[in-house]
């Protein structure tokens, strides 16, 4: 009877020890899986601990082309019959304009005095309804067909100057003679060209709507305008 028990005994504690012995193994395989790098979506082994980051690399400032910029307009002079008086010193020029239209200036790309943009205030009309005033320099005092020759040059285009000739009309602007040219290549079909020395004074009707003529009472306006045109001399 001793001898069962012994047997017994013996039975039991190696069974413990087996037990014991796979616990360990089982605890042994637990604690390296928590440590080993795990897989995301895409298959790619994640490591345990975020890597060092990258010290991002100084690089230079990416070069844009220059694009008309917007210069504050500074308070208008408010004339006797209402409407506000513009002058650019600079420019050497005058103009007055309502006071309900949108006046701003802006410095375009490649020329030396700011241009002016004036947006009418016209009901129901088609649009952006407006005008443009822009100096061009003319160090080579050019004749005015040919500056006009090359306003009106585009991929589509190319008049002769004597098509420029056919669609000039000589006016006075300013108590100085200036050119008037129709021609609807696109947005400008009316152009007024005021040469004074070495530059070329480019006053237009503007409007977004290229299948259609500026408006009546844009046009009419711009004349209003283009009378109280002066240059400071």
């Amino acid at each position: 009877m001793k001898s069962l028990k012994k047997i017994l005994y013996t039975i039991l504690g190696a069974l413990a020890l087996i037990g014991l012995a796979v616990g360990l193994i089982f605890a042994l395989q637990f604690t390296r899986a928590s440590f080993k790098p795990s897989k995301g979506d895409s298959g790619k082994s994640l490591a345990a601990y975020p890597p060092p980051m990258a010290t991002q690399a100084y690089t230079s400032l990416p070069t844009f082309t220059p694009m008309p910029t917007q210069t504050p307009t500074p308070t208008p002079i408010v004339l006797e019959n209402g409407w506000y008086l513009y002058t650019d010193k600079e420019a050497g020029y005058s103009f007055s304009y309502p006071p309900e239209a949108h006046f701003h200036t802006s410095k375009e790309g490649g020329l030396d005095y700011k241009t002016a943009h004036i947006q009418f205030d016209i009901p129901d009309a088609d649009g952006y309804q407006g005008m443009m005033i822009e100096i061009l320099s003319n160090p080579e005092k050019l004749p005015i067909e040919s500056v006009a020759q090359k306003i009106y040059t585009t991929d589509l285009q190319s008049p002769s100057i004597d098509d420029v000739k056919k669609n000039s009309e000589q006016i006075k602007v300013a108590g100085m003679f200036a050119y008037q040219f129709t021609f609807k290549p696109f947005m400008y079909e009316l152009t007024i060209l005021l040469p004074n020395e070495d530059k070329v004074y480019f006053i237009v009707p503007v409007h977004d709507n290229l299948d259609t003529a500026v408006d009546p009472k844009a046009l009419e306006l711009f004349f209003k305008i283009l009378e109280t045109f002066t240059l400071n001399l």
